[in-house]
């Protein structure tokens, strides 16, 4: 059976990717100010926001290593297969300013993942004896269009931004596009703590929950030297400068990436969508190099506690077809990063 009957067609991303980047870079940006006489300051918050996120940052090169991540599949109900697989992800994320004008700002974000997964001791249930493809190297492409302005009401700080984001497979032969949307007030902001609050609005065909409110909250504990971010619900972070050069996080982190799917044999549609949440938390390590480079490693464990594809047809979700049980995974990762372009 020729490889695009046997397994994947693999995208980066999806809601669970796109949302939590687009909240915490509104979250960053409800605490700076929009005058133009303190552009300094606000470059010099910036910089703290992306050492405290790495998804904030103008470029980001990561490599990340899951192995014998466990996939138990019931197709239609009915057991489908078992089996290992090691998982190989690496992602290269590039932001750019476009223009900038009074309280408002355009931004593009493009995208590149290429994912190499081996399959190992597959126990193969579905009646027809499918002959499974052990190694599967894919690359995805993705890019999202971000408009961004501030205001201010009762003297608070407001931010709006809207995401418009197309997901690509390696030869476009499929697509997906979202809208995504999000407010936030600011309603404490001072030296060592700001809080605010907001909603979100997502219109994609794999979100089952379209709206739903946000917090961002953020704190120096100046005498411990330990920094907490918290975007909830989907990141929090915790902060420990090492050294004037170097710093350790922990991080519990939500999200998930998103895969194309296109067969032509009896087991599955043509065109469907595997839906991922994922689960992180771990250790982050980075240590700076000069100015605006940044190099780090990280580990932990993942948590994948729904998988699931959807057959999709003309941006209609129009059910589930298989299901992957949960698995508890590790990971490790390095990355290499550039901190801002602004």
């Amino acid at each position: 059976m020729r490889k695009s009957k046997r397994l994947s067609r693999i995208i980066f991303s999806g809601a669970l990717f796109i949302l939590p980047t687009l909240f915490v870079n509104v979250a960053a940006q409800s605490k700076s100010s929009g005058e133009s006489a303190r552009e300094a300051m606000e470059r010099a918050y910036w910089e703290k926001m992306t050492l405290k996120n790495p998804s904030l940052r103008s470029v980001l090169v990561s490599s990340e290593f899951i192995p014998q991540h466990r996939i138990n599949s019931k197709l239609n109900g009915s057991p489908y297969f078992t089996g290992d697989a090691d998982l190989l992800r690496n992602s290269v994320q590039m932001r750019f300013p476009v223009i900038k004008w009074n309280n408002k700002s355009i931004d593009l974000t493009g995208s590149a993942l290429n994912q190499r997964t081996v399959l190992t001791e597959v126990e193969n249930f579905y009646p027809g004896n499918i002959d499974f493809e052990h190694k599967v190297s894919q690359t995805s492409l993705g890019i999202v269009a971000g408009f961004t302005m501030r205001s201010m009401l009762f003297k608070k700080r407001i931010i709006y931004r809207i995401n418009f984001s197309s997901l690509f497979d390696s030869d476009f032969s499929q697509s997906q596009h979202s809208l995504v949307g999000v407010g936030l007030i600011s309603l404490k902001s001072n030296a060592y703590t700001s809080l605010s609050v907001g909603l979100a609005i997502i219109a994609s065909p794999t979100v089952k929950i379209p709206v739903f409110g946000l917090v961002s909250y953020e704190h120096t504990f100046a005498t411990l030297g330990l920094e907490l971010s918290a975007n909830l619900p989907y990141r929090l972070s915790l902060r420990k400068e090492l050294t004037a050069r170097s710093a350790l996080s922990f991080v519990n982190e939500l999200g998930g990436p998103m895969f194309f799917y296109q067969t032509t044999g009896g087991y599955t549609v043509n065109q469907a969508r595997l839906n991922m949440t994922e689960l992180r938390i771990g250790l982050l390590w980075e240590r700076r190099l000069g100015k605006i480079l940044v190099c780090g490693a990280s580990f932990g464990c993942v948590n994948t506690f729904k998988s699931e594809i959807h057959n999709v047809v003309a941006f209609r979700d129009l059910g589930t077809i298989l299901k992957n049980e949960a698995a508890f995974d590790y990971y490790f990762g390095l990355n290499f990063s550039v901190l801002s372009f602004r």
